[in-house]
């Protein structure tokens, strides 16, 4: 309940990501500190999981902020899902898995 005369606070949240990396010696960590908005959208339901990380792209929405849009692909052909995820910063961190590499 709001009180007379205040403004209505907007509601952010923060995501984080860690994704085996596309040979297994390590981790990808993503981090969206202050995340505005998010759509997880499924394109296959015969997709049993998102699937490999196709590509992505960042523009900058109308509000300034940032969009980072994934697409992944289950199998070779098949558009599985895309996450878009407005936010105002990403974090990315490579963490290698010990013993990968001769580490």
């Amino acid at each position: 309940m709001e009180r007379p005369g205040s403004h209505p606070r907007q509601q952010s949240c923060s995501i984080a990501l860690r994704l085996l990396g596309a040979y297994k010696d390590g981790h990808i960590e993503i981090t969206y500190p202050t995340v505005y908005a998010y759509s997880l959208q499924e394109l296959s339901p015969d997709a049993p999981s998102h699937g490999d990380w196709r590509y992505d792209e960042f523009r900058i929405s109308d509000r300034g902020h940032l969009i980072h849009e994934i697409e992944w692909a289950y199998r070779a052909q098949c558009k599985a899902f895309v996450w878009v995820i407005e936010a105002d910063d990403i974090d990315f961190r490579w963490i290698p898995m010990q013993g990968a590499n001769g580490n």
